[in-house]
Order: C-alpha cells, then structure tokens, then sequence
C-alpha cells in the first residue's frame, strides 16, 4: 500500500464515521485484529499517520488509541459498548452489526476496504 493510500485511509477515518465519532473528542479509539491483512493499520499507527493527517487538517493534537483485539465477534462487541470508534473486519460481520444497529442512534456504517485477498507472499530463489 502506497503512502498516497495510506493518507486517504487516515482521511476517510477521521472524515467518515458515526454520528457519536462526529462530536468534538480530543481521541479516537481504533482496533485491528492480527495477521498481515492489517498491515496498512499497523503502519498508520507506527508512523503516526492519522495524526498528522488531522493536524494538517486543522484538527489539532488529536490522541489515537489502537488496540488489538482477536476477532470480528470481539470488534462487534467493543463498538457497540462504546468502547471503540473505528474497527476492522470482514463484510460478513459488518452486515450483522449493521442489521442489529439499523434505525438506532448507535448505527454502525462500513468505512472502506483495507485489502484484497488472498494475500500472496513470494520468496526469492533459493532463500
């Protein structure tokens, strides 16, 4: 994934999100789960991308919490506690959490993909 990919995820999470991410909070709170398919999260993190991208936005100094937690059922669960603003996971367990949480004040919408499977890692000759 591109840096230019990188910054228009960093962007769509801090522009896109549900109406109790749109109040004024000095803190965002976002999972991943384990394996290479989160990546890219794992680099906005260790680089610190969506902060900068919201001090270039006029944002300010804004704290980013990121936890790993180890599966959708768990992502569902810490969502709807309140306990975190943005998760990741799959389309299946995007669907049930937005068919439980259809019409409420606590609708959960889908953001974006982060990756396409199946993830391909090919070794150099004779390594």
């Amino acid at each position: 994934m591109t840096a230019r990919a990188l910054a228009a995820l960093s962007a769509t999470l801090l522009t896109l999100s549900t109406p109790h991410a749109l109040a004024e909070t000095g803190e965002v709170r976002a999972a991943q789960q384990f394996g290479l398919s989160y990546l890219a999260l794992m680099i906005m993190e260790d680089s610190k991308l969506v902060e900068k991208h919201a001090r270039a936005a006029g944002l300010g100094d804004i704290k980013v919490t990121w936890a790993k937690l180890g599966g959708p059922g768990a992502m569902n669960d810490a969502l709807l506690s309140g306990g975190l603003d943005f998760a990741t996971g799959g389309v299946p367990s995007l669907i049930a959490l937005w068919s439980k949480t259809r019409g409420t004040g606590n609708e959960v919408r889908g953001v974006g993909a982060l990756n396409s499977m199946p993830v391909n890692l090919v070794g150099l000759p004779g390594s």
